[in-house]
């Protein structure tokens, strides 16, 4: 029993430091690109932008029901989000 309950402590841990080096999770990006004052009803898509991102420092692409931003989360800062400006095409 004990080795069972030794085991699924290890899993635990493993799986939260697997899921934190992965990134935010979509809520946590919508939360942040709202707190800035923008509407972010539901995320389309986010990347991580690896080029980028630095030690303390992690660069996000986010794409929005609403628009495309960039996040920005930086060590002991607030995070940083930039609304993108998009072209779309005329349809025709």
């Amino acid at each position: 029993m004990r080795r069972l309950s030794i085991g699924l402590t290890i899993l635990a841990v493993t799986a939260s430091a697997l899921a934190e080096a992965a990134g935010p999770r979509d809520d946590t990006l919508t939360a942040t690109i709202r707190q800035k004052g923008y509407d972010c009803g539901r995320i389309v898509s986010a990347q991580k932008d690896l080029g980028r991102s630095l030690q303390g420092r992690t660069l996000w692409y986010v794409e929005c029901d609403d628009g495309n931003y960039q996040v920005v989360y930086k060590a002991n800062h607030k995070p940083e989000v930039v609304k993108l400006i998009t072209h779309r095409r005329p349809s025709r």
